[in-house]
């Protein structure tokens, strides 16, 4: 083979492997946000992401942290009734079929559960993210609320042990009464599920609608599987919950904060509106918690 010859193959080949396939990691927030029934998904990872969804009145404590690549909540040291806030609207407002949340949360070390006391920081519960039926979120369209208990004498099996953020429920506010963990809380709750501190857990919540609606929560951390909170538990008699109006990332306190200066994040919030059933529902789950990338094929493109 001449000099020129081998030029040229060499060309070739470099210009060749410019278009062969190639196959990467898809994240879970980016499979689903790739869904032709994506309401919204905000990734909350720039300070861009978290003003846009800041709340009118509530967000100076809302802020982007590098560190975490996520939004921070921050509670400074003994803060009082200290609110922050993240809304988001959704539009269409979702009314019919099903809607599917996920999202990511993390807690920051000083939330760690002290071996002696019943609560944390002076809070006993906490308002984590709550659903209202309007298109603009007003305590008066309230409709649910995932909450965090830190009191152990006011978990259902008061087993939560030092150095734990404390256990998920979710409230009520269309429901007639409350279940066995508190006040309104939705009945049929299957299991205390325990978040510990500085690891990302991720949340599922799925709503179907129709006759008394049934509500369905899981969460997981890494390592483990998915625990189902609530299986299509039902609003009691009272009906459906309200339209899928609006989301709030709250994490605020009816009790007044007095521990340090501590933080919360959040990241990759998704709503799709077309999961068809509790079946697709938990394939989604399950494939949030496998802790691996989605991977498909990359389409070829030409290096410029």
């Amino acid at each position: 083979m001449s000099i020129s010859q081998i030029t040229r193959h060499s060309l070739f080949l470099i210009l060749g492997l410019a278009f062969v396939p190639s196959a990467y990691g898809q994240t879970y927030f980016e499979l689903l946000a790739d869904r032709s029934d994506v309401v919204v998904a905000v990734a909350f990872r720039s300070q861009a992401d978290v003003e846009a969804h800041w709340a009118p009145n509530n967000h100076d404590d809302v802020t982007y942290d590098a560190t975490q690549d996520a939004a921070m909540f921050t509670w400074p040291s003994s803060a009082g009734s200290n609110i922050d806030q993240i809304q988001i609207d959704i539009n269409p407002i979702i009314s019919s079929g099903t809607v599917f949340v996920t999202w990511e949360e993390r807690w920051g070390p000083n939330w760690a559960l002290p071996g002696g006391r019943s609560g944390i920081n002076g809070f006993n519960t906490m308002k984590n993210h709550q659903l209202s039926d309007q298109g603009s979120f007003t305590s008066g369209g309230l409709q649910l609320e995932v909450r965090k208990w830190h009191r152990k004498e006011l978990i259902s099996d008061n087993d939560i042990e030092a150095g734990k953020a404390g256990t998920i429920d979710i409230r009520t506010y269309f429901g007639g009464g409350g279940g066995p963990g508190g006040e309104k809380a939705l009945f049929g709750q299957l299991a205390d599920f325990v978040l510990d501190i500085e690891v990302w857990a991720r949340y599922f919540l799925f709503i179907e609608y129709g006759g008394n609606g049934k509500i369905s929560l899981w969460c997981t951390q890494p390592g483990d599987a998915p625990t189902a909170i609530y299986l299509e538990a039902t609003g009691d008699s009272s009906g459906d919950p309200g339209p899928f109006g609006a989301w709030w990332f709250e994490h605020n306190s009816s009790q007044t904060y007095s521990g340090p200066t501590s933080h919360v994040w959040n990241r990759n919030f998704v709503v799709l509106d077309g999961v068809a059933d509790l079946a697709e529902a938990q394939a989604l789950v399950n494939q949030g918690a496998s802790g691996g990338p989605i991977v498909r094929p990359k389409a070829p493109e030409l290096d410029p």
